[in-house]
């Protein structure tokens, strides 16, 4: 499954692309006129075929394919800015479980394992919440290591000087 912000990305570009595609075919409906490389025309990319670049393209048209094109440059150059953000969010941990660590789908310890994480392997904590006490301690940070898995704070050490943020 995708990350939440890719999912959100996807949602929006499917509807996106419902919008646009929607007044040429209904507009061909009522007027009975074929709509050839209608559909081409109203790409998400701005290198995907444009086969209705004629004369009689509405200007409305146009203008929503520019719109279309504009948006996708914006999402180019923030996606890489928003990766930057969120490491910048996250703190690093490193595994101390002898034996590795179960890696939850939530913070107790009867949930199911996603994964498991390895002595000594290095992990993103994105945020720590309360949850089932492991060894003592009731503290689990949430780890964005490809998969959103939980993992119990009694085996991993955050970077020295740094605390996770609160979920």
């Amino acid at each position: 499954m995708p990350s939440p912000k890719k999912f959100v990305l996807y949602v929006a570009a499917g509807a996106l692309t419902a919008t646009l595609a929607a007044p040429p075919a209904l507009a061909a409906t009522q007027t009975g006129a074929p709509q050839t490389g209608a559909r081409q025309s109203v790409g998400l990319h701005p290198d995907a075929p444009r086969t209705g670049d004629s004369d009689d393209q509405s200007e409305d048209q146009r203008a929503r394919e520019r719109w279309v094109r504009d948006q996708w440059d914006w999402a180019e150059e923030h996606r890489d800015r928003q990766h930057q953000d969120d490491r910048q969010r996250h703190t690093e941990g490193r595994v101390t479980a002898r034996g590795g660590l179960e890696l939850r789908d939530k913070p107790t310890s009867t949930s199911d394992v996603i994964r498991t994480e390895p002595y000594g392997a290095t992990v993103h904590i994105f945020c720590q919440t309360v949850g089932d006490h492991v060894g003592g301690n009731d503290r689990w940070y949430q780890l964005t290591d490809g998969v959103w898995a939980w993992g119990s704070a009694q085996h991993i050490t955050p970077k020295s000087g740094h605390t996770p943020r609160w979920c």
